[in-house]
């Protein structure tokens, strides 16, 4: 390793000749050492020194903060590496780094080898850690860019093979969608829609698999909020690796443009009819299915004409009974044919009125299918009454009735200049709402005039011209209503030239009038439209001159109407040459309409896409118009798209983590090549299991209720460790993390789910158990022999004893052994205590003062008393607090009752928040007068007092009836 290349490894450790010995050691596997022995120090170091690359740290770090809080601090600050170095193999202990983030848990004074080997594991555990990280970031930042693009389109989109099955579909709202998701995903297209529209789709895919896309065709399905249309465009999909075809298909939803095209037929089939007959009244009729007709709508002048409104007209019968019964057998069989033959046709026949009056009609009718399938008729009626009269009493009327026969049908009259009628005919009357003609003649001619002065100027034109001529006038009806008449008439003169009479005729030309006013209305409203579109409408002559153009087609262009209108298609085409504009041109004629795409040329030079839709309107010179719409963004969006699924695509397929798609049911519908490896099976074997198929039995039931919360929002994601049954049956276990799918509405759509290979990983936790066991029955071995060593030495003193006969000598080895018997009671207790850390006080000093007292000849005279508080210290506490307790209680014994015949001892470990006093007391002699305590001071008391000072305590010994020696220390 070069000088370059050393890595700087920070070590915290408490014990500064433990640090010093393992600085030298990392210093020789050739890393730079920083030391420190706090975790406050290790967290501001290992923030502020970016040189840093692993962190060895001790559990146990004395005052402050310990290891495990340490590496929490720094680890929410910088991602490293952290090592845990301790001579603590407790399973209290290894539990309280669990949930930490360590690369490694290594023992104290368990070799170089093995320290130089977890170092080296550590920092390729990260390595692999740190890249995989950033592999995870990559695809999620990928799945969301292909979200956010899935999410713009507005249409239905499918990914299908060949026969039609479901592999993926993306609906911007479950409104358009003929079955609910959970129920298609896997089957064809003829198994979840009706037969019509299957059929459809089955006849665009093959065409798309013969061509390799395809588009136009239309299908339609009968949905909860009503009928709908979609368009379809489909495109081949090949995937390069597997070989296999699929097909993408975009359906748009056109109903809101087949409706407007049924209206507009429609209403162009009302206006051919106002504009190409002067009719009674207008009706529109419903074909029932048993052939009756069904009245839904009538112009407003059929009540004048019929007597009749649309409500007295509910159902057939009553239909029936306005026609004539010598005619209906007729006039059903007229229904017959043109509903059979699906063309327009006239008819005649008697219509018998609402008044019971008999009257000779003429019906023109044209029958209509609905894109629903339903029948309906849009007809006009006309009263040829008058018509049939004459030709009934032509061949033996008299000349006066040829006048009447040559304007039969209009109204005809003959007046006096002062305006009595002398002779008019029905149609007059019936037309100013009379029931006859007699009642009409009784009426001044002019009450035929809304306006008095209409009738004024009428007289002075006859009689400046000889004759008057289409002139257009507002009547009044006999009820008081208002209608349109178009007035002629000339002044009939005597034989002398004087004028006699004036002699005329009357057209009704309300319903002329008021189609001229629809027509308005009409254009008008076409015009609205027009202009408000948010697409470009453009009128182009057969050469690509442009006519007509309104404003949204001005901006998407660039240039101003008035510019626009000076223009050719050609001059904004960037595709299309001339040439390839005529034939266009040509390809729209000859079939009526055509939708393409190009791209056009703005004013300032920018190009766009467009998509045009275009159509033939034939006439005398004939033109085309059509709309553009600007499909820029959209273009830009299907080239994102496609990009985002192949980043997707070959993240899914080349991760070397197992990924898998997982339906609702747990059945999987897509892995990759990692997953298939990890299990054995290849990707078609996969997609006909589901997890259960993979999972071990007692693993199952845990597994789907995790998953249940998963779907109900309960979980953000699902994490665990499992292991996993191959194929051959053998278990591997795998780090599986599963998340939820769902649209922007919330709707579930599919699980899922990655699995990371961890079975290397499982073999180096189990060995590092192993090891931590194999530790654990080692140190406890080791107290073992340490308690059995005190148990030979305190034997050995206890020979001793009876082989010296000096007294001060005797009494020096039984302090020994009375030392070395409190430390061994300790270590009995560490030995059988599951935590060797912390010993409760009232188990140390219980068996601790008994053990002491007993080895006095004279203890069965002394009475002791203990009182502890549930006070729990640390191993490093206990020791010096035994040996102070030993001391204290031997001194008492040897020196507190001398002359005596009994006596008491209280021993009390209170604690008042984190100090802990412990008190000692005897009524013994006590101290004499004379006496200072720092006099009474032999080896014995020294130690205590030196042993209460590494407690960071204090010792003090107070008179009164008797002594009582006080140790106070926080704990």
């Amino acid at each position: 390793m070069t000088t370059d290349e050393k890595k700087t490894i920070l070590l915290v450790e408490d014990e500064p000749f433990i640090a010093m010995a393992q600085s030298k050691a990392i210093k020789r596997f050739g890393y730079e050492v920083i030391t420190t022995e706090s975790g406050e120090k290790a967290v501001t170091i290992a923030s502020t020194d970016l040189s840093i690359s692993l962190i060895l740290m001790d559990i146990d770090l004395g005052k402050g903060i310990d290891g495990t809080e340490a590496a929490r601090r720094i680890l929410e600050k910088r991602c490293l590496p952290i090592v845990f170095l301790t001579s603590h193999i407790e399973r209290e202990m290894v539990e309280k780094v669990r949930h930490i983030t360590r690369y490694g848990y290594i023992i104290k004074n368990s070799g170089n080898f093995v320290l130089q080997s977890s170092i080296e594991m550590a920092f390729e555990l990260f390595d692999a850690h740190t890249g995989l990280k950033e592999r995870e970031e990559k695809l999620i930042r990928a799945d969301t860019d292909m979200k956010a693009t899935l999410a713009a389109i507005p249409d239905l989109m499918f990914e299908v093979d060949r026969e039609g099955r479901i592999y993926d579909y993306r609906a911007p709202t479950y409104s358009n969608l003929y079955a609910p998701p959970e129920t298609f995903m896997g089957r064809r297209m003829s198994e979840v829609l009706p037969p019509d529209a299957a059929e459809v789709i089955d006849k665009a895919l093959a065409d798309a698999a013969q061509k390799g896309w395809h588009t136009g065709s239309v299908y339609s399905l009968d949905l909860p909020d009503g009928k709908k249309w979609f368009e379809m465009s489909i495109a081949e999909k090949r995937d390069r690796i597997s070989g296999n075809t699929r097909f993408v298909v975009l359906a748009r939803d056109v109903t809101d443009r087949i409706k407007a095209g049924e209206a507009l037929k429609e209403s162009e089939w009302r206006t051919k009819i106002i504009s190409e007959l002067t009719t009674d009244y207008i009706f529109v009729v419903d074909i029932q299915p048993d052939g009756g007709l069904k009245l839904r709508w009538a112009s407003d002048n059929m009540s004048l004409a019929t007597g009749r409104t649309v409500d007295d007209i509910p159902g057939p019968e009553e239909w029936n009974k306005t026609i004539h019964p010598g005619d209906r057998a007729l006039f059903a069989e007229f229904m017959k044919k043109m509903l059979q033959s699906d063309e327009s046709g006239t008819f005649e026949c008697r219509s018998i009125r609402k008044s019971g009056t008999e009257r000779w009609i003429r019906i023109f009718a044209n029958p209509k299918k609905s894109s629903e399938g339903s029948l309906s008729m849009v007809g006009a009626v006309k009263d040829i009454t008058e018509s049939k009269r004459a030709e009934i009493s032509l061949r033996d009327s008299e000349e006066k009735y040829r006048i009447l026969v040559e304007n039969i049908n209009v109204g005809i009259f003959q007046s006096t200049f002062d305006g009595k009628f002398l002779s008019v005919n029905s149609a007059i009357a019936q037309m100013a709402g009379y029931e006859n003609i007699e009642q009409f003649m009784a009426m001044p001619a002019g009450n035929l005039y809304a306006d008095a002065v209409d009738r004024v100027s009428f007289i002075a034109d006859l009689n400046a011209k000889g004759h008057v001529r289409n002139r257009e006038v507002k009547s009044v009806r006999k009820d008081g209503m208002h209608y349109w008449i178009s007035l002629n008439a000339v002044i009939l003169k005597s034989s002398d030239g004087n004028p006699v009479s004036i002699l005329g005729s009357v057209m009704d030309i309300t319903e002329r009038r008021l189609m001229e006013e629809v027509l308005r209305w009409s254009e008008d409203k076409n015009r609205s439209f027009i202009q408000s579109a948010m697409d470009g409408f453009f009128q182009v002559d057969m050469k690509g001159g442009l006519l007509q153009v309104n404003e949204a087609f001005s901006k998407m262009s660039g240039y101003s109407e008035y510019e626009l209108l000076k223009m050719s298609i050609n001059d904004l085409e960037a595709v299309e040459t001339r040439k390839d504009t005529r034939n266009h041109i040509q390809i729209i004629i000859s079939m009526g309409s055509d939708r393409f795409e190009s791209r056009h040329r703005r004013k300032d030079g920018t190009l766009y896409d467009v998509e045009i839709s275009a159509r033939h309107l034939p006439g005398q010179n004939g033109s085309i118009v059509g709309f553009i719409r600007d499909i820029t963004e959209r273009k830009k969006i299907e080239a994102l798209l496609r990009e985002s699924e192949e980043q997707f695509r070959n993240i899914f397929e080349r991760s070397p983590m197992g990924m898998s798609i997982v339906g609702a049911d747990l059945r999987f519908l897509q892995v990759n090549d990692s997953y298939c490896e990890m299990l054995g099976y290849d990707e078609e074997e996969l997609c006909r299991l589901t997890i259960k198929d993979v999972t071990l039995p007692d693993r199952i039931n845990r597994d789907i209720e995790s998953i249940r919360k998963l779907y109900l929002g309960e979980l953000p994601i699902y994490h665990t460790e499992k292991q996993y049954i191959k194929k051959d049956g053998a278990l591997v276990w795998g780090s599986l993390t599963v998340s939820k799918m769902a649209d922007n509405r919330g709707n579930f759509l599919y699980y899922f789910a990655m699995v990371e290979n961890i079975a290397g990983r499982k073999i180096a936790e189990d060995r590092v158990l192993a090891l931590l066991h194999e530790k654990e029955m080692l140190l406890k071995e080791v107290h073992h022999r340490i308690k059995n060593n005190m148990n030979v030495i305190e034997n050995i003193l206890s020979m001793q004893e009876d082989s010296i006969m000096d007294h001060a000598a005797l009494q020096s080895i039984q302090t020994a052994r009375s030392r070395i018997q409190s430390m061994g009671i300790l270590y009995d207790k560490l030995y059988r205590a599951d935590n060797y850390r912390e010993i409760p006080i009232n188990e140390y000093l219980n068996d601790l003062a008994d053990e002491i007292i007993s080895m006095f000849p004279d203890h069965g005279k002394i009475k002791i008393e203990k009182s502890f508080d549930d006070i729990i210290l640390h191993a490093r506490l206990i020791f010096p607090l035994g040996i102070i307790v030993n001391e204290l209680l031997t001194n008492i014994m040897k020196h507190a009752f001398a002359g005596r015949k009994k006596g008491l001892i209280r021993i009390i470990g209170s604690k008042n928040g984190n100090m802990v006093s412990l008190t000692i007391h005897d009524n013994g002699v006590g101290i004499p007068e004379g006496y200072q305590i720092d006099d009474l001071k032999g080896f014995g008391l020294v130690l205590v007092d030196s042993l209460a000072r590494q407690v960071n305590g204090t010792f003090r010994i107070e008179r009164g009836d008797g002594t009582s020696c006080i140790l106070e220390f926080e704990a």
